[in-house]
Order: structure tokens, then C-alpha cells, then sequence
């Protein structure tokens, strides 16, 4: 597994730097929807970054 995310050609981000969150989505459903985390969240501190 690389252990960058690579972006661009130039820049790439340290997969360190990224705080993944995995949830359930939201919307419409019957009986056993949404019971997994199939929404993903992928946040970035773009201030307090090396890249």
C-alpha cells in the first residue's frame, strides 16, 4: 500500500495527514438498510500540512 495519496504529478499527501470516518448514509430504506457503513468521509488539514 503506498503510503502517500497522490493528487497531482507534484503534489502528493501523506496518507498520515488524512482522518478517514466510515458511516452510514443516510436516505430511504425497509428493513436491513443502511446497516453498513458504506458512507465515507475524508478530512485534511490543509494549514498544518507537509505537502
Amino acid at each position: 500500500m503506498p503510503a502517500e495519496l497522490r493528487v497531482t504529478r507534484t503534489c502528493r499527501i501523506p496518507l498520515h495527514e488524512l482522518e478517514w470516518r466510515f458511516t452510514a448514509s443516510g436516505g430511504p430504506g425497509g428493513q436491513h438498510a443502511n446497516t453498513a457503513n458504506t458512507k465515507a468521509e475524508v478530512r485534511f488539514d490543509i494549514a498544518n500540512s507537509s505537502s
